[in-house]
C-alpha cells in the first residue's frame, strides 16, 4: 500500500510540475505589452485651419478603425478648441518579431489650410516606464525623416509628426503604461 502510494504521489508530482512548467512558458511566449493612450489636438492661436490625420500602427490589430482618427479645425468657425481621440488600450504587436521589429508609431500628418506659416508640436509624453522608449521625428515631402519633436509647416504644405515606441528587451520586460500627449499647433501670423 505504501509503495503505490509513493508511486501516486511521485506521478502527480511530476505532473504538477509539468504543468507549472507548460504555465510558464505560455506567459513568456504570450507576453503582453500594452500601452493606454489619449491624445489631444489644440489649435493655440487665432488664424489657423488645418486638418489632422492620425494613424496608430504596431499594434496586434492595426486594421482596427479605432487605430485612426481625422480632425478638421478651424478657428473662424470653432474658436481656440481641443480635441481628444481616446484610444484606449493597445497592445505591441510581438509574436514572431525580434526586439528591435517591435514598436508602436503614431503618425500624425498635418495639412496647413491656413494663411499663414504654423508650428505643429508634440507637448508629451512624460517620462515613461523603465526599458520602453520614446523617439520623435518629423518629415515633409522632398526632406528626409529628421529626430525632432516640432515641425513648421508653411501655407498649403503638409508636414507629418511621428512617435516611435520601442522597448529594450522582452525578458522581464511588462507594461500597462499611459501614454498621454498632445499635438498643439499655433499660426506663425506675421502682425
Amino acid at each position: 500500500m505504501k509503495k503505490k502510494f509513493l508511486i501516486g504521489a511521485t506521478i502527480l508530482a511530476i505532473i504538477l510540475s509539468f504543468t507549472i512548467l507548460g504555465v510558464s512558458v505560455y506567459a513568456v511566449i504570450n507576453q503582453s505589452i500594452a500601452v493606454k493612450n489619449t491624445i489631444s489636438f489644440a489649435g493655440k492661436t487665432n488664424n489657423l485651419h488645418f486638418i489632422i490625420d492620425g494613424r496608430i500602427t504596431g499594434t496586434k490589430d492595426d486594421s482596427n478603425p479605432k487605430l485612426g482618427t481625422r480632425w478638421e479645425y478651424d478657428y473662424e468657425t470653432m474658436g481656440i478648441v481641443g480635441h481628444e481621440w481616446n484610444v484606449g488600450s493597445i497592445e505591441f504587436a510581438s509574436e514572431g518579431l525580434t526586439v528591435e521589429q517591435i514598436n508602436i508609431t503614431y503618425t500624425f500628418q498635418i495639412e496647413n489650410l491656413s494663411s499663414y506659416p504654423m508650428i505643429a508640436a508634440f507637448n508629451g509624453p512624460g517620462d515613461l516606464v523603465a526599458g520602453l522608449n520614446k523617439n520623435f521625428y518629423i518629415n515633409k515631402p522632398g526632406m528626409a525623416q529628421t529626430e525632432a519633436s516640432q515641425i513648421q509647416i508653411n501655407r498649403n504644405e503638409t508636414g507629418t509628426l511621428i512617435l516611435k515606441l520601442t522597448i529594450d528587451s522582452l525578458e522581464n520586460f511588462s507594461c500597462n503604461e499611459n501614454i498621454n500627449f498632445a499635438i498643439e499647433v499655433t499660426s506663425l501670423e506675421t502682425v
